[in-house]
């Protein structure tokens, strides 16, 4: 059987020349919501090290930085370093993690977890205010949205 997307959606005339196919990157500085959508432990870069790596979909429109709308449902990555290197040592790794159960749970209920014997999977669902920022282009990978974890007030 052929898979031809004309016969599930009208794609006659469409001028492929004109559609913008850049990911978009969110402006820096906006205080948003997010859900939680997967996360996963993974190799990093070099393969010497593991990432807590959290998948999250924007719940609320946002604007790009060209001030473009950006629709909810726009999906968006962290990543926490779990392995000691360079500077980084346990204590930074746990403040990390500190900081994304903060804005989970605040800090109450963070400081109720036993990091030893908490399951990561139990946070997929979460809802969470980041504020976005702009990571620069760099080691071959190009410009993204980065966000920061917002503690959950009291």
């Amino acid at each position: 059987m052929s898979l031809v997307l004309g016969q599930f959606s009208n794609m006659e005339g469409v001028d492929l020349t004109k559609i913008d196919t850049k990911y978009p990157i969110l402006q820096s500085g906006q205080l948003l919501p997010f859900e939680i959508t997967e996360v996963k432990v993974d190799d990093n870069k070099n393969k010497d090290g593991k990432l807590l790596i959290i998948d999250l979909k924007l719940d609320a429109p946002a604007l790009d930085k060209e001030g473009k709308e950006v629709q909810p449902g726009f999906k968006n990555k962290s990543r926490i370093g779990l392995t000691p290197s360079g500077g980084r040592d346990q204590n930074m790794i746990v403040r990390d993690i500190c900081i994304l159960l903060d804005a989970i749970y605040g800090e109450a209920g963070r400081k109720a977890i036993d990091l030893s014997t908490f399951d990561f999977n139990n946070i997929v669902g979460s809802k969470l205010t980041c504020r976005t920022f702009i990571n620069p282009a760099k080691d071959g990978f190009d410009e993204s949205t980065g966000l920061k974890f917002v503690a959950k007030s009291a």
